[in-house]
């Protein structure tokens, strides 16, 4: 479960985030713990939580470049041991016509210490595009592309589409479609998704299917 919100603030935008996840692993050595979202279909006998907190804030730097800064809480739950440790995000966006153009760097900090074991942060530093919807007929259409470089060093490309149509003012119907790489083959690189947008409410959906289970269902509210 997640739960996020933000606003003006400072002549810049400041947001909150906070993540809980509780699952079976499989044993009490952390380095049992689950590493793909596929594998938490299949609980194991050790009781486990994840929780994520953070809070960021982004300001324009000048004209059409960006930047911001997330400071994050994470902790881990796995039986009886417990831990903690602090880490830090940063990006950086430039508005370039067309296409909007980002950098990020994620987890940034110490190894998190559980028990007598020490586990890395998942470092990744990504590279994204994306372009406004454009109309094309009755329709709007939208792509973003990326590349992420994981702690294990993979390279990790990932693209989508958005097609939008609004047949009442404000009132809009989305359907999404992505492919990414999977780098251990359990979960499909295929994702697909719809959403929908009205006064003050966005409502989102989105599906990836995995070997182990029937898949994973994301669904996400949004108020305004």
């Amino acid at each position: 479960m997640t739960l996020s919100g933000g606003a003006e603030w400072y002549d810049g935008r400041i947001g909150f985030g906070v993540g809980v996840l509780e699952y079976g692993a499989p044993g009490e050595s952390p380095g049992q713990l689950l590493r793909d979202v596929g594998a938490l279909g299949v609980s194991g006998p050790t009781g486990a939580s994840e929780f994520l907190a953070s809070i960021g804030y982004a300001h324009e730097i000048t004209g059409p470049i960006e930047a911001g800064v997330a400071i994050k809480l994470i902790g881990q739950r796995l039986g009886s041991q417990r831990g903690s440790t602090a880490a830090v995000d940063l990006g950086i966006g430039v508005d370039a016509g067309p296409v909007n153009l980002a950098l990020s760097a994620q987890n940034l900090g110490p190894e998190l210490e559980i028990g007598d074991e020490s586990l890395p942060l998942a470092n990744r530093v990504t590279f994204g595009a994306a372009t406004g919807r454009a109309p094309v007929g009755p329709l709007d259409f939208g792509a973003a592309a990326h590349v992420t470089r994981d702690g294990a060093g993979d390279f990790l490309p990932g693209a989508g589409i958005e097609v939008a149509w609004w047949p009442v003012f404000r009132r809009v119907f989305i359907a999404r479609v992505g492919v990414r790489r999977i780098v251990d083959g359990v979960g499909s690189a295929l994702t697909f998704g719809g959403g929908f947008t009205g006064d003050s409410i966005q409502l989102d959906y989105a599906f990836q299917g995995f070997d182990a289970v029937d898949g994973a269902h994301r669904v996400g509210i949004a108020f305004r």
